[in-house]
């Protein structure tokens, strides 16, 4: 209950202070699928969960559950903790499970937020869940949440939000998990109007 009153309240305030357009929506699977996302602004999880129609699970750094409050509301929109910097095989188990119980997954695979494409490394742990579940991988960028909520900012700036998704995509099983990590990057950053 308390993540579709989170989601009420996310498309509330979207509508008023950032109206988003998403691009291609039909070529979200039906069952479980990885979205692999660009990741500039700490509104994108929330972009995301406001315009995906379906309960969606979020990977989120650990630091942020250290406060009480904060780690409750984070859990209660199906949100959970990894330790950024290790190879935290917790977190990929609980990313499993919950695939396999046919939830999709919202995974940033470059870990933190950028303001350009190619700042970072993605982390290979999105390969080997998508290698351990067999699920799709679905490419979607963001863009315009940067100058919504940039780095620093106390509060929104009005700016329109296009999502474009791309179509799901299944990685060769035979490439190491740093090649296929590489590859859903570019898969991200090639999406285009």
């Amino acid at each position: 209950m308390f993540y579709w009153i989170i989601y009420a309240l996310a498309n509330l305030i979207s509508w008023f202070w950032f109206p988003i357009t998403v691009i291609a929506r039909n070529h979200l699977p039906r069952g479980a699928f990885i979205l692999a996302c660009n990741h500039v602004s700490y509104l994108d999880p929330v972009i995301i969960g406001s315009c995906i129609r379906r309960r969606m699970s979020f990977m989120a750094k650990g630091s942020l559950f250290k406060n009480k409050w904060l780690g409750a509301c984070l859990r209660g929109v199906d949100t959970f903790p990894v330790k950024r910097g290790t190879a935290d095989i917790g977190a990929i188990k609980e990313a499993i499970r919950r695939l396999k119980e046919g939830r999709p997954l919202v995974v940033f695979p470059e870990g933190t937020r950028l303001h350009a494409a190619g700042e970072a490394r993605p982390h290979p742990g999105i390969a080997l869940i998508a290698k351990k579940t067999k699920v799709p991988i679905v490419p979607v960028l963001i863009k315009g949440s940067f100058e919504v909520l940039p780095p620093g900012a106390k509060f929104f700036k009005r700016h329109n939000i296009t999502v474009l998704v791309g179509p799901p995509r299944n990685y060769q099983p035979t490439d190491s998990p740093e090649a296929v990590a590489e590859k859903i990057l570019q898969d991200i950053y090639s999406l285009s109007v």
